[in-house]
């Protein structure tokens, strides 16, 4: 059962929420651009305008809830997000979208699998296979009940079928989802039957990842901007701000009297800077975000014994020198 006055629940709670947002407004443009087909063939030119300002709305709107999304999950989860990331093999990413999966270990068997919908039917599969009362529980669990679509369910004549896969056990799987909403589903699930999160790792397409995880791009004709790759929530922002941030790094020893840095008192001392200067309503979001990539990079590292919050330059010359050549 939802524990409202934990923040664990609501969490789930929200995201799930924002999943579902996502899908609804999806749904809208399918709609809309099957109207517009039907416009052009009627040669309807000014239903036709009205209509392809709408879409282009909706998916600037489409925009913004993801970038909400985001920030959400960076001032609640950032860096407990990062930890899970660790793991060189697998890959661990805030956002999905756009995402293919080749392989999934489950419970440390690995599985070759083509679409994110395979990942959630080898769980439920698998689920079933340890022991068939974890079905009954996900079922029964409020936590688990979708708003307008059946997530899961025996009942073949209340559900769409065309949007649903088979069991080998005969329960129906709603796999009609985007890839965030799926990955969200499968932990979920995972924590309803008593697992954790980490019992389930990913292997994305490689060259789609590569081609998605450029390191960083210029995001402007004038290459006065850049923008981070989507594992660190696709962040755009000015080159001179970007240096600023990270010659407050380099300086922490004048800035912060520390030899390590923290995120929060970087984001506290460049707040009205970073929230003029970019489109983000936390400067934590930023902040947060260009530090993952400067671990990932191997410019930082956790400090000592901190797995949260405290971070160390591994080498102060190689940062200056990198942001000198390539920022």
């Amino acid at each position: 059962m939802t524990d409202r006055n934990n923040i664990e629940d609501i969490f789930e709670i929200i995201e799930e929420d924002f999943n579902w947002l996502n899908e609804d407004i999806n749904d809208h443009i399918k709609i809309l651009k099957d109207e517009a087909k039907e416009l052009i063939e009627e040669d309807l030119v000014e239903e036709l305008e009205g209509c392809l300002e709408e879409l282009k709305d909706l998916k600037k709107i489409l925009e913004k809830i993801d970038d909400v999304r985001n920030e959400y999950i960076s001032i609640t989860k950032g860096e407990e997000q990062d930890q899970l990331g660790n793991d060189t093999e697998y890959d661990y990413l805030d956002d999905w979208t756009g995402t293919d999966p080749i392989q999934v270990e489950l419970f440390g068997i690995k599985y070759d699998v083509k679409y994110w919908r395979d990942i959630l039917l080898i769980l439920m599969e698998e689920l079933n296979k340890r022991d068939k009362g974890i079905v009954a529980d996900v079922l029964r669990d409020d936590k688990f009940k979708g708003k307008k679509r059946i997530p899961l369910t025996y009942e073949h004549n209340k559900i769409d079928k065309e949007h649903y896969k088979k069991t080998s056990y005969g329960l129906y799987v709603l796999v009609n989802d985007n890839a965030n909403t799926i990955y969200n589903r499968c932990i979920r699930i995972l924590k309803i039957a008593g697992y954790k999160e980490q019992n389930l790792k990913i292997k994305l397409n490689d060259s789609a990842k590569n081609n998605e995880e450029t390191n960083i791009e210029n995001s402007s004709t004038d290459n006065e901007s850049i923008k981070l790759a989507k594992k660190y929530a696709s962040i755009s922002i000015d080159k001179p701000l970007f240096k600023t941030i990270i010659n407050s790094i380099v300086n922490r020893k004048n800035e912060y009297g520390t030899d390590y840095i923290e995120p929060r008192k970087i984001a506290e001392r460049y707040e009205s800077l970073i929230l003029k200067d970019t489109k983000y309503t936390t400067a934590y979001h930023v902040v947060i975000n260009i530090v993952k990539y400067l671990v990932d990079s191997h410019f930082l590292d956790n400090y000592g014994e901190s797995k949260k919050g405290k971070y160390i330059v591994i080498d102060d010359n190689s940062l200056k020198i990198w942001l000198a050549n390539n920022i």
